[in-house]
């Protein structure tokens, strides 16, 4: 994740990412997008912290999708409904939703 926002997402335009590589023999990128602001925006949205429990979640959902980490390409792009983000700044999910 970067530290400072790009200038969408320090308008809340953008939601905050972060992205993922093997460490041995890194191939395609997943990027992860959250669903939730970048916690340095400059509008005080609410955001929440990137746990180790959501990354490996997201490279579980990911792989399900058919991310090969070893596999050279364009970066595998992985919306916030498919990571399990809905919710995370510290509200509850809409129900029925």
């Amino acid at each position: 994740m970067r530290r400072k926002p790009t200038y969408c997402q320090g308008n809340g335009w953008g939601p905050q990412s972060y992205a993922v590589e093997a460490e041995i023999r890194p191939g395609t990128t997943l990027v992860v997008e959250t669903g939730r602001a970048h916690p340095g925006n400059w509008l005080g949205l609410p955001s929440g912290p990137v746990r180790p429990a959501d990354v490996a979640a997201s490279i579980r959902a990911a792989r399900c999708r058919g991310w090969d980490p070893a596999a050279q390409g364009s970066p595998f792009v992985l919306g916030p409904a498919a990571a399990g983000e809905e919710g995370r700044d510290g509200e509850a999910p809409p129900a029925g939703g």
